[in-house]
């Protein structure tokens, strides 16, 4: 879609600025009751949802044009999509964390772009990596685990590491216990080893909307040509551009399933096939990243119109999907959590929809790594307070970003880390 197909839902702004908040019944304290990082850091109202709303119909409507402090604003928002979520419990027209998206699809259009996103996709354009890794390099980290080519050898299930775990080689014991993991549940994997390519999610985020459809092609292509039936990530960016940046521009994996690497162990563990023996004793807080649990929800096309019902009321035919986040993957993590003897698991007062940002997404980190650790220290305070010793998550670029958060320090695990430790 184009900015101006989302100008006529955008008007139904009721101004109530629910964008910003948690809902009232599920506060608990006033400390963790705002939603929305971008507002809550800069305390203007255009750095809302609402406030983007207002700014895509001035420019829609040609009564304003993207000065550097629009382009400013724009550009502070991780697209993590907690305004759409509060919006549509009150309206389905409304869409601003489409519009969000869309305004920066308009800056990278009249070349306004920011220096360090130019940056990160230029390498994604060179290497088919966003950190830049070499082809040659990108199963480097999967040396000596005795895995299927899927080039070369059909597969069952295709494991993508995605550019993080492959790239950045702290997180590769993250990467080889995944798989230790999954082979010893009897499965049959494989990677696509040189041939894996960055999926292009990121790029997307930060307003480069061609690079997705680039890299979504070619990575279906090998994908398909694996033969796999199930396709499983560990990052929850790239879970969530299967699931739902793919199938919005049209793109389609066909009958291969997608499946977050905490849905695939939640399901070995469910059917014996995993059993985690080993004590933990750990009270750990869980966070749930954006993109594996509200943007996590399946994407599905809708091709129809919004009709007049009673002449004021504009109801969609035939009925739309209406994404409020609730159908994202939130139980499958924290199943495998509670699944290790000896953890104590203690919630954050913002979870599941209404989780607060890690802070690593959009191109904030790359952009403003002030603002991007500045939403790190709110959630680390936040996990701090449950008395949690450790924090726990199912995404590598969350955990990197939060680990550049302020105040005291805890531990910060991947859901797959501690799994291992217990088997």
């Amino acid at each position: 879609m184009s900015l101006e197909e989302y100008i006529e839902g955008a008007k139904y702004c009721t101004r109530g600025s629910i964008c910003k908040w948690i809902p009232p019944d599920f506060i608990e304290s006033w400390r963790f009751a705002q939603i929305c990082p971008s507002i809550s850091r800069y305390n203007f109202h255009a750095y809302s949802g609402g406030g983007r709303v207002i700014a895509a119909i001035s420019l829609a409507e040609e009564r304003g044009e993207i000065t550097e402090e629009l382009k400013e604003v724009i550009y502070r928002c991780q697209l993590c999509g907690a305004c759409q979520v509060m919006c549509h419990l009150i309206t389905e027209l409304v869409e601003p964390l489409e519009i969000a998206r869309e305004l920066k699809f308009r800056c990278v259009d009249e070349g306004k772009t920011l220096p360090a996103l130019d940056e990160v996709v230029e390498k994604i354009r060179k290497t088919g990596s966003s950190l830049g890794t070499p082809p040659a390099d990108r199963g480097k980290w999967a040396e000596g685990l005795d895995l299927k080519d899927a080039t070369k050898e059909k597969v069952d299930v295709l494991f993508y590491a995605g550019c993080k775990l492959s790239g950045d080689e702290s997180f590769w014991p993250v990467a080889r216990k995944a798989i230790e993991l999954l082979k010893k549940a009897g499965l049959d994997v494989g990677i696509l080893g040189q041939k894996e390519t960055c999926c292009g999610g990121r790029a997307f985020d930060m307003g480069y909307k061609n690079e997705l459809e680039t890299r979504a092609k070619a990575l279906i292509a090998n994908i398909k040509a694996s033969g796999a039936g199930t396709l499983v990530t560990p990052c929850s960016y790239g879970y969530s551009t299967f699931k739902q940046f793919y199938p919005m521009i049209g793109q389609d994996l066909g009958d291969v399933e997608v499946l977050h690497i905490t849905e695939l162990l939640d399901r070995m563990i469910k059917e014996g096939k995993l059993e985690p023996r080993n004590e933990v004793p750990l009270k750990v807080t869980y966070h749930d990243p954006c993109h594996l649990g509200r943007l996590g929800e399946g994407y599905e096309r809708w091709e129809g119109e919004y009709v007049r019902t009673l002449g004021v009321v504009r109801v969609p035919e035939p009925p739309r999907q209406i994404r409020r986040g609730i159908k994202g993957v939130y139980d499958p993590p924290r199943d495998v959590i509670r699944s290790i003897p000896g953890i104590d698991l203690a919630e954050m007062e913002r979870r599941r929809e209404y989780a607060w940002c890690c802070g690593g997404g959009g191109g904030v980190p790359e952009a403003y790594p002030d603002f991007a650790s500045w939403t790190a220290s709110e959630r680390m305070e936040e996990a701090r307070s449950t008395g949690a010793r450790a924090l726990v998550t199912a995404c590598p670029w969350c955990e990197e970003n939060l680990k550049k958060g302020e105040g005291e320090k805890i531990e910060i695990y991947d859901v797959i880390e501690l799994l291992w430790r217990s088997i």
